[in-house]
């Protein structure tokens, strides 16, 4: 009995965050732009590219299944710095 009351102690908040939670909301937060000069927009782009084949990884080195994280990582884009 005291497992249950446990597990449902430490669910309770992580089902209550599930609720306010919108994943159909986007914004433009969740993109990073990578500014390079017109020279180096594919290499910028060849660089991006070879990146998302790599495995996710946490900040302390663990490897994390790409289909358990893929929608929450941000997309990084490569654009013509203006001023450069």
């Amino acid at each position: 009995m005291y497992r249950l009351v446990l597990i449902a102690a430490l669910a309770t908040p992580i089902a209550g965050l599930a609720l306010t939670v919108d994943d159909t909301a986007t914004s433009d937060v969740d993109v990073f732009e990578i500014r390079v000069a017109s020279d180096d927009l594919s290499d910028c782009r060849e660089t991006l590219a070879m990146l998302e084949q790599r495995p996710v990884v946490s900040d302390d080195g663990t490897w994390l299944p790409r289909f358990f994280v893929s929608e929450d990582l941000p997309e990084s884009v490569c654009v013509v710095d203006a001023s450069a």
